[in-house]
């Protein structure tokens, strides 16, 4: 509430990590319902005493007033990440849609948190959570687009006489058939190196993936390939194709712009246990730091969230920021592509100071970031 008079639609990305509710958080609300012969009542004939059956109730009444604020936090551009697991996934979904609007649903993002283990698991492994995203107005967005890994940079492999400038490349193929929309005007001649005309085995053309204008300024740009491809018999045929470069600018330093990728809605680049061990290597202790943060989230997962929806000087806010998190996150990504993207963390009491401030701190010393951070209480 505090933040209200100063950022009512002025946060572009909100990341929160609230308590997922797997039933040993005590929450403290009044609860009528619990009243000492109810309780006997349930316990003889629902179920055993310690079974809390208001708990999803109070969940989600810690959960609205805040989900309520935070909307009026976003620009009207603005999105929000919520993690979460299966115990409230479902309610967190029905909150969401009431507040945000089912127009305003962007994608239930799945996070596979681990790899390996699970064998003591009764029945299923429990390899993923949750990530439920809403745009405050999805009608005022951009598309979403997102930096290429290291990973995506080395499938970029070929070389042209556009390498200075472009960088390397790959190609991609400009047929599209098995397409189920027929379109006669993605059906056009084109010669190969030979002279003769690409045709399917039914003698007609294939339908390509752009049409004939901008295939022709495809081919005066130099991005057209066409491949030779040799049989076993010893005849060829050629393929023809798109050539995709690693980058087609350089910015003011000279400096490439690379190309940037779609995000997927499976998250597997990123497990907990780095979290754990950037939280250990950063506090000096063992791999185990439970005494420091027992869960802490990944910087890489985070920072691909910021990635996907902010830039330049865009504000983020964690309101359950935990370990900080996201405030690490926003302080590397910022350093890696020259933004200065600001972070708001909100956390309880001392482990705000103990824990929160003292990650940033701790962060921006290790890894020579050159920002800072103010702390304040309410």
């Amino acid at each position: 509430k505090a933040l209200m008079p100063y950022y009512t639609g002025k946060i572009k990305c909100i990341y929160i990590d609230p308590p997922y509710n797997t039933g040993n958080e005590s929450w403290v609300y009044n609860d009528r319902v619990n009243s000492p012969k109810i309780k006997r009542w349930l316990g003889k004939i629902v179920g055993g005493e310690s079974q809390d059956l208001c708990r999803h109730d109070k969940w989600l009444c810690m959960m609205y007033p805040r989900i309520k604020l935070l909307k009026d936090l976003l620009t009207e551009n603005g999105v929000i990440f919520v993690s979460i697991d299966d115990n409230e996934q479902s309610n967190l979904k029905h909150l969401l849609d009431e507040i945000f609007g089912e127009q305003n649903f962007m994608a239930q993002i799945v996070w596979k948190k681990k790899a390996g283990g699970g064998n003591a698991a009764r029945f299923f492994a429990d390899d993923h959570e949750y990530i439920l995203c809403y745009a405050n107005d999805k009608t005022k967005l951009d598309a979403f687009f997102v930096k290429l890994d290291d990973k995506d940079k080395q499938k970029y492999k070929l070389k042209d006489e556009y390498f200075e400038e472009r960088g390397a490349f790959l190609i991609k193929n400009l047929t599209q058939e098995g397409s189920l929309d027929d379109r006669p005007n993605l059906r056009y001649e084109i010669l190969n190196p030979e002279g003769k005309p690409f045709l399917k085995d039914n003698g007609e053309y294939p339908q390509w993936r752009v049409e004939k204008k901008q295939f022709e300024r495809l081919l005066n740009e130099g991005r057209i390939y066409m491949k030779k491809v040799k049989k076993k018999d010893g005849s060829y045929y050629y393929t023809i194709n798109t050539k995709q470069y690693l980058y087609d600018a350089v910015d003011d330093e000279g400096e490439p712009i690379f190309r940037r990728k779609k995000p997927r809605t499976i998250f597997d680049f990123a497990i907990t246990g780095q979290g754990r061990k950037a939280l250990a290597q950063l506090f000096d202790t063992s791999s185990h730091q439970d005494s420091v943060f027992t869960y802490p989230k990944p910087v890489e997962l985070i920072s691909h969230i910021i990635d996907i929806v902010t830039s330049n000087d865009d504000i983020i806010l964690d309101s359950f920021a935990g370990s900080g998190t996201t405030g690490h996150a926003v302080l590397d990504l910022n350093k890696e592509d020259k933004s200065k993207r600001r972070f708001i963390l909100i956390e309880l009491e001392e482990h705000a100071k103990n824990v929160t401030a003292e990650r940033v701190k701790r962060a921006i010393e290790k890894y020579d970031y050159k920002d800072g951070f103010e702390y304040c209480e309410l």
